[in-house]
């Protein structure tokens, strides 16, 4: 299995000075972004890198240029093979690079989400992607105590913000939507949707979602999740509009797509 560490592009003893499964152990208001490698190539390398750098000028971060941060995850994927890699790229306070590199599964099984009251994060913060993760772990410990996989962040006026690790996506009256931009992570995969598919941000109630066609958890880790519950309640999962979301992110689903593709005889 590769797992492979990296400070400001030079290879140091695993893990390194964090643990790629769990951000809290870098706390603090440091930035980070997790990608998806296989064969030395990280697809989206432009859309993360793009939003570490507007955030990184926002909070007043040192930050490295954008060309010496595709050298250092150039470095970091050249020699890992076919299979998916998990990426992990940390910014921290200090200006430092860590970047760590994982084999890793995707899990296609549909997920289910309980209702958490948010938002989770300070006012101003919730659009970035900072090392100060608690608030989303919390969330979703108390989605696991209610039986549930994730937790949907909901704001005080109930209306529908995100899941505590993804960005939420659903089809509601033959409609594709996503909530609005305020108080959320800009998610990479919901902004690829809203590009190519043409995904509406809009107000979204739990009462939407749970009378919602199909109902999709988005990351540009893991691309698209069904969500097959909320709140103990079971939701439709029509497997045909899947594919709908499959070819719309095509970076993140390779694997899927060329399963799906009719074999042409030899």
């Amino acid at each position: 299995m590769t797992r492979v560490a990296f400070v400001d592009g030079e290879q140091v003893e695993w893990p390194g000075p964090a643990t790629i499964d769990d951000p809290t152990t870098v706390p603090g208001a440091g930035l980070f972004e997790t990608m998806r490698a296989t064969r030395g190539d990280i697809p989206l390398t432009s859309c993360h890198l793009g939003r570490l750098l507007t955030s990184a000028e926002a909070l007043g971060l040192r930050c490295p240029t954008r060309a010496t941060l595709e050298g250092f995850l150039q470095r970091a994927v050249a020699e890992i093979g076919p299979s998916d890699h998990r990426v992990r790229l940390v910014l921290e306070t200090s200006g430092h690079v860590v970047i760590q590199v994982a084999e890793f599964e995707i899990d296609d099984t549909p997920i289910r989400l309980s209702t958490v009251i948010g938002p989770v994060q300070a006012e101003g913060f919730a659009e970035h992607k900072t090392t100060a993760y608690l608030p989303y772990v919390q969330a979703r410990q108390r989605a696991e105590a209610a039986g549930a996989d994730h937790a949907l962040i909901v704001g005080p006026d109930g209306s529908v913000l995100e899941a505590d690790h993804a960005s939420i996506v659903a089809l509601i009256d033959d409609e594709w939507v996503t909530p609005s931009a305020e108080g959320i992570l800009l998610g990479i995969a919901r902004a690829l949707l809203i590009e190519r598919i043409g995904v509406r941000p809009t107000t979204i109630s739990v009462a939407d979602l749970a009378r919602a066609g199909a109902v999709f958890v988005v990351n540009a880790l893991r691309g698209a999740s069904r969500v097959a519950a909320l709140d103990g309640r079971d939701l439709p999962l029509p497997g045909e509009v899947l594919g709908h979301i499959r070819n719309a992110l095509p970076e993140l689903h390779r694997r899927a797509l060329d399963k799906d593709r009719p074999r042409r005889n030899p």
